[in-house]
């Protein structure tokens, strides 16, 4: 689904300091809640790419970020690849992001992620 985004974070230069293939269990909802990468920073970050095809996925998605945060204390990280053919689409779903206090990355941006796992993830 994000090919670039996979072969980057398990490339020897982030090995060391990501887990691969997590499972958390949602508080609240006992759901299953899988995420491809993570990294701890003095706090567990869970790292989701995510193809979002309508704005109700986005919701739920920030839901999830919100307890993630709240009730385990860790930061969901989403890299949406946005499908919606609404020309706002992006520009509201980044912003929704924001206001429920969602990390998020797009194609644009993902760079500033990689230097921040760089910068800021302890070794496992």
């Amino acid at each position: 689904m994000f090919p670039g985004i996979d072969s980057i974070l398990r490339s020897p230069k982030f090995s060391a300091k990501m887990k691969y293939d997590e499972t958390v269990t949602l508080p609240l909802s006992g759901k299953k809640f899988k995420v491809p990468y993570s990294y701890v920073n003095g706090r567990t970050n869970l790292i989701k790419p995510e193809t979002i095809k309508s704005f109700d996925s986005a919701e739920k998605l920030a839901a999830e970020g919100e307890i993630i945060k709240h009730k385990l204390d860790s930061q969901l990280i989403v890299i949406p690849k946005i499908t919606m053919p609404d020309p706002d689409a992006v520009k509201n779903i980044c912003e929704f992001f924001n206001i429920m206090n969602v990390q998020y990355y797009t194609e644009d941006t993902v760079d500033a992620l990689y230097a921040k796992i760089e910068r800021e993830a302890h070794a496992v």
